[in-house]
């Protein structure tokens, strides 16, 4: 096996370049934010390519479950040192989850809660939520509720739903790596797509070496239709920008 198993990756496939994602590319800006409440906020993070990038994780659990026959999520344990800690959560989110805590012990927000266009049928966003407050070493259900793609009635031509904000309430402020999907758009705050590869080579540790070779080919192939990328996003600083600006509305 090769040391690294992003080595699988075909040497024919592209990495995206960063012309091809500044396309979505969004900054925030505070200036357009409708700042004006009748009530204390509500705190809305989109998932995926926001708070970080967990699409993987869906493949990974999925390989999980196959091999140990059961239903059940995988511990947080079994993501942690290299996916969780590695680059899939966003730079400065337990900052920005830890400061969201205090406004909201403080009595300055209302609520903290995903706002996703993935289905949570299966419990999925609450375990990537319950994995959010571990690694931010803050109490379960911190982030109390969630809004998944079942809340929304279309979809925008790249496939994410609509969020229309009146389903949660009128005073809400959302971060969101597509802001041109959420109505009304001067209660959203637009973040850069993050899309941090995590080399999945510890994942194998948690396995029977007589698994291996099969879950390396289960990740050649995904890694053949769904080639990542390998663009470094450690150095991104989007979530230490907006808690500095959530500090002036709160202050």
């Amino acid at each position: 096996m090769p040391n690294k198993l992003n080595l699988l990756i075909p040497e024919d496939v592209d990495t995206l370049s960063f012309e091809m994602i500044i396309n979505y590319d969004q900054k925030y800006d505070f200036t357009t934010l409708n700042t004006t409440f009748k009530n204390k906020p509500i705190i809305c993070l989109d998932m995926d390519e926001t708070v970080g990038y967990v699409a993987p994780l869906s493949f990974y659990i999925n390989v999980w479950r196959n091999i140990n026959n059961t239903n059940e999520y995988p511990p947080y344990d079994i993501f942690k040192n290299w996916f969780f800690e590695k680059g899939a959560f966003r730079p400065y989110l337990k900052e920005l989850i830890i400061y969201l805590k205090k406004e909201l012990d403080k009595g300055n927000i209302n609520e903290i809660l995903i706002f996703t266009s993935v289905d949570n049928y299966n419990g999925y966003v609450d375990y990537v939520a319950r994995c959010i407050e571990k690694y931010c070493n803050i109490p379960e259900n911190t982030i109390s509720r969630i809004i998944d793609a079942s809340y929304s009635l279309e979809k925008s031509t790249c496939g994410a739903t609509i969020k229309e904000l009146s389903v949660i309430g009128e005073d809400v402020i959302l971060i969101d790596d597509k802001p041109w999907n959420v109505n009304p758009s001067n209660r959203v705050l637009g973040v850069p797509q993050y899309r941090q590869y995590c080399d999945p080579s510890d994942f194998l540790k948690f396995f029977n070496s007589k698994y291996h070779l099969s879950i390396e080919d289960a990740i050649s192939i995904d890694f053949n239709n769904y080639p990542p990328d390998l663009n470094d996003y450690s150095n991104d600083r989007t979530l230490l920008d907006i808690i500095e600006g959530l500090k002036i509305i709160f202050k």
